[in-house]
């Protein structure tokens, strides 16, 4: 049986920046049950700020295996500053937090899990 502590626990982060110009980042955390917050905060500042309700809001599908999960997400464009041109970038990166033991891994060099450091986002370039 699963333990309902760590299925709620263990996270998977997205954060993505508006666009190639502003400074704006959103943060979408989703657990095994779906998208649990939604952040956003500007240029460099070492704080998130939460946003209460994202219309559309992104959905997640999770299954769940004996020792192993998979989640697969829609997060709406309008979600995170609209739908990227063909050849556009945006700064981004992928989280994966697990409780216990504690270790998260990112497709991005981090070294904070709050994830504050922008610079050091990932560039994904969009067809």
């Amino acid at each position: 049986r699963e333990n309902v502590e760590n299925r709620q626990r263990n996270r998977l982060t997205l954060v993505i920046s508006a666009d190639e110009k502003t400074p704006r980042y959103y943060r979408l955390d989703f657990n095994m049950d779906g998208l649990t917050n939604a952040f956003s905060k500007e240029g460099e500042e070492r704080a998130w700020h939460a946003i209460p309700t994202l219309n559309p809001r992104p959905q997640s599908a999770v299954q769940v295996g004996s020792d192993s999960w998979t989640a697969e997400w829609r997060v709406p464009w309008s979600s995170v500053g609209g739908q990227p041109r063909a050849n556009q970038s945006r700064r981004a990166t992928l989280l994966r937090l697990r409780p216990m033991p504690y270790e998260f891994t990112t497709w991005a060099q981090m070294i904070d899990p709050n994830l504050w450091d922008t610079k050091r986002l990932g560039t994904w370039v969009f067809d």
